[in-house]
């Protein structure tokens, strides 16, 4: 009898330590270095530590040894390497949009963020950064956005065709696309939407604009974008390229 308790006292342990081998393997670890995160978007999904503005999102993107931040406001950029398990982020170059005060505060919040030596880690397509203060998770776009091409991506605004006339735009300009909303800076105000995308057409709903004085060169433009930003656009997007047109003219876009 003592014989057969040892036996199964082995085997229990032998389970255990099997069932244990298979929880380890469940997860799927990716090696932290530049060429796992190269060309993919992360979406904020969980913030621990601070609160996001609402209706905002933390867009972090690693192209090559740079990476970009948007979250609804500026854009921020810089060059970025991997040391060990730390991602050491370099001085942000930072576009120079007036905002709200709590999104100038978040920016600034993202930027000492970024630059802090946060801790980094991929796990299930699971970007986490951490530092003391705090946690930010982070899932692949492609992973968990499946409504359109276009979910969690921004985009930088280049130009504006229109009756056969083309216009650059201002610095700054750029659209965000987020969960059935449009977010767009013209440059000088800074809009919302509700958005509709279907296989080849987006609708953009009414959109809410602050009312910043701008000069009137900018004035005309935002007039002309906002404009052309409502109802039914056809899009079209190649690699980092955007296109939305309708019967008037087309808007180009690159990706952030």
């Amino acid at each position: 009898m003592k014989k057969v308790g040892v036996c199964l006292v082995a085997a229990t342990v032998m389970l255990i330590a099997a069932s244990c081998g298979d929880d380890d393997t469940a997860s799927s670890s990716e090696p932290l270095t530049s060429a796992t995160l190269d060309g993919r978007t992360f979406l904020s999904t969980d913030v621990t530590g601070q609160t996001l503005v609402k209706d905002t999102r933390i867009n972090l993107r690693f192209d090559g040894d740079q990476l970009s931040a948007v979250a609804g406001c500026n854009t921020m950029t810089g060059g970025y390497t991997i040391d060990g398990d730390v991602l050491k982020v370099g001085a942000l170059a930072q576009t120079r949009m007036a905002c709200d005060e709590d999104l100038t505060a978040q920016d600034a919040w993202i930027a000492e963020l970024l630059t802090g030596s946060p801790k980094a880690t991929v796990v299930d397509d699971v970007l986490t950064l951490a530092t003391d203060a705090t946690t930010v998770k982070f899932g692949d776009r492609e992973k968990i956005n499946n409504a359109s091409p276009l979910d969690g991506q921004a985009f930088t605004i280049v130009s504006l065709e229109s009756d056969g006339a083309t216009t650059q735009a201002p610095e700054n300009a750029y659209l965000g696309y987020d969960d059935g909303h449009v977010f767009v800076a013209t440059g000088c105000n800074r809009g919302f939407a509700e958005l509709k995308v279907t296989d080849d057409t987006v609708n953009i709903g009414p959109m809410g604009l602050t009312l910043k004085a701008c000069a009137d060169e900018l004035n005309t433009w935002e007039q002309a974008l906002v404009g052309f930003l409502q109802g039914d656009l056809k899009y079209a997007l190649s690699g980092d390229d955007l296109t939305l047109s309708n019967d008037t003219g087309t808007l180009t876009l690159k990706l952030i």
